[in-house]
């Protein structure tokens, strides 16, 4: 493709069917991210993000808090509660740490804002995941899903406001409405049956 037109005949900026070539094609640095420049609160939300992530994991893995799944005392606990295991812990805890050190670094150096939307958009799947696992808790109060599910929504925010121009709105929506569907219709489901079998279990309880 040369300055006064392609192969074809056509102007520059088309392909061989003369149809217009997206502007990432056309911009050099539409890989790189550097062609967007994340926006001041874009890059507050993904460091409070951060930010939070670090402090669960780092600082507050061995505490009790309100939110524990049924009566955990610490992380360690809690992922037994979900049925994960203790040596998914470390697999999932390192994932989560390294997603947010590349969240905040993307946010704070500029050559590296590119990362800011794979870290957010990964990090919004985990998290969203882990407040399915709060929901299908029948014993757990719903409000126990609270902190996982406003980091996501965060998250979400944050995705759509760095996503690099090959990855359409659409693209993400389209991926994440189909994560809430599928994996929130199955937490539900699981919710339900063990709200069945409970009840079932109190009818065969003797008189």
């Amino acid at each position: 493709m040369s300055a006064f037109g392609n192969a074809d005949g056509f102007p520059p900026d088309t392909d061989c069917n003369g149809k217009p070539l997206p502007l990432w094609f056309l911009d050099e640095n539409a890989f790189n991210g550097s062609q967007h420049a994340l926006s001041l609160p874009v890059k507050a939300v993904g460091l409070f993000v951060a930010g939070c992530i670090y402090t669960v994991w780092l600082y507050r893995a061995t505490m009790k808090t309100p939110y524990r799944a049924g009566n955990a005392q610490d992380m360690y606990d809690e992922f037994e509660v979900f049925g994960l295991g203790r040596q998914n812990l470390f697999v999932i805890g390192a994932a989560k740490l390294t997603l947010a050190t590349m969240l905040a670094g993307g946010c704070v150096v500029s050559s590296f804002s590119y990362l800011v939307f794979w870290a957010s958009f990964l990090l919004w799947f985990i998290q969203f995941v882990a407040a399915l696992y709060h929901y299908s808790l029948r014993d757990d109060p719903l409000d126990r899903a609270l902190p996982a599910a406003s980091l996501a929504l965060l998250l979400a925010y944050v995705v759509f406001s760095s996503q690099p121009p090959y990855c359409t709105n659409e693209i993400v929506g389209y991926f994440m409405i189909m994560c809430i569907a599928c994996l929130g219709g199955a937490a539900h489901f699981y919710r339900i049956k063990e709200e069945d079998e409970c009840k079932e279990g109190y009818k065969s309880l003797p008189a």
